[in-house]
């Protein structure tokens, strides 16, 4: 049971478009936000009936030092907030994701299969995904209503991100960026945890389709920083056939477009699609990225005493609505400056030394640290508790010194 609960609970950790209370609770209540407890309780039990103590890491008490600081610095923000009572709502919901992920880690930190039964649960997920992607591309042509309820639960099929004419399908995931992160995630579970190698490449392939429909820069750029990093890592051996064929396909691209000049031409065409745009750093949305990020400087350093506390956790968007008119969920789209601009300057360190250190250090996780770093510049993974999961992680399994011999 303890290992079904495990699986299930990383199938559904970033699924905030199912409302298990159907919108009637005044808040979102998530699969994770439900599940949590039940897996923290099931491993106790599990702890207790192998007579297992839960013992803390040096890591572990490294992270819940940094991490327990900065909740405490959001929640100080909220006293100088505009919106209190917004302010306070959400550095809860960081409190409730950074505890909750950092419990379950520390209790499966004992356990030999975890990261099995976590691909386990990631293969499953890839299933969720599939049909969130059929079901939001249903609702997107207008063959589906923009919420589905089954009893008290809701899904949410609207609120589609867009690339001219075409959807950005995120799965069960509210956010197209931020499914990009968890699906990096997920890459990183699969390949480390799954069994047969057939399965693993499989999972991989399928993986990376889904992280292409969601045409996220972000994650893109996550993803190829996680994969340079496992290179340069790890003793990999890069087959001589793959390497071939992309040469092979790049000098016959080149003949092409020297003896069929109209071909190339197609090919100019295409280039100039929506789709192709979006992943070009010159497109509307990438300069409005830099544009937040230079204002949310400017808004952190406009006063000694907003650098130094922040103008309230969760409330950039009331300094962000000429930009993000009548939305509540406007931020600066960078975790570090947003950091920076809501909670001062020793929030903005803090989550430097969170996120550095295990990069540092090293460890099992540490290329998906490195592409949540890359990730966090243009985006920000505040909400999202993948990042604090595999955070804690990355944490509890970073190599300790070994002691000197005299």
């Amino acid at each position: 049971m303890s290992n079904a609960l495990l699986a299930l609970w990383i199938m559904l950790i970033g699924a905030d478009r199912i409302d298990l209370a159907g919108g009637r609770a005044p808040f979102l209540l998530t699969p994770f936000l439900a599940l949590t407890p039940v897996v923290i309780a099931s491993e106790l039990v599990r702890h207790h009936r192998e007579r297992r103590p839960v013992r803390a890491s040096p890591g572990a008490l490294g992270y819940a030092l940094a991490a327990g600081a900065l909740v405490c610095l959001a929640f100080a923000s909220v006293f100088v907030a505009q919106e209190m009572r917004v302010a306070g709502t959400r550095a809860a919901l960081l409190a409730v994701d950074v505890a909750g992920t950092f419990a379950v880690a520390v209790l499966c930190a004992d356990r030999p299969n975890a990261v099995r039964v976590m691909a386990a649960g990631v293969i499953a997920s890839l299933v969720v995904f599939a049909a969130f992607d059929v079901l939001e591309a249903l609702c997107w042509i207008g063959r589906l209503p923009e919420t589905l309820n089954f009893g008290p639960v809701s899904i949410a099929l609207s609120g589609l991100q867009n690339v001219g004419p075409l959807p950005r399908l995120a799965g069960p995931v509210a956010d197209a960026n931020r499914a990009g992160f968890v699906l990096i995630v997920y890459a990183a579970i699969v390949a480390a945890g799954a069994r047969h190698v057939w399965v693993r490449r499989a999972a991989l392939v399928v993986i990376v389709s889904f992280l292409l429909l969601t045409v996220s820069r972000s994650a893109l750029l996550g993803a190829s920083t996680a994969l340079v990093v496992t290179l340069l890592t790890t003793r990999t051996r890069v087959a001589l056939a793959p390497l071939a064929a992309a040469t092979a396909a790049l000098v016959l691209v080149a003949g092409l477009s020297l003896a069929a000049p109209r071909v190339a031409a197609r090919v100019s065409a295409a280039v100039a699609s929506p789709v192709t745009q979006r992943l070009s750093t010159t497109e509307g949305s990438a300069r409005g990225h830099l544009a937040l990020i230079e204002r949310g400087l400017g808004e952190a350093t406009e006063s000694v005493s907003r650098a130094a506390i922040g103008l309230g956790y969760g409330n950039s968007y009331l300094v962000l609505q000429d930009v993000f008119p009548g939305n509540r969920y406007g931020n600066f789209h960078s975790l570090y400056v947003t950091m920076f601009a809501e909670a001062g300057v020793a929030a903005l360190v803090l989550t430097l030394v969170l996120v550095f250190t295990p990069a540092a250090a090293g460890g099992p996780w540490r290329a998906v640290i490195a592409g949540a770093i890359v990730f966090n510049i243009f985006y920000q993974t505040t909400t999202e508790p993948a990042f604090w999961f595999v955070l804690a992680a990355a944490w509890l399994t970073m190599p300790r010194r070994a002691p000197r011999r005299t």
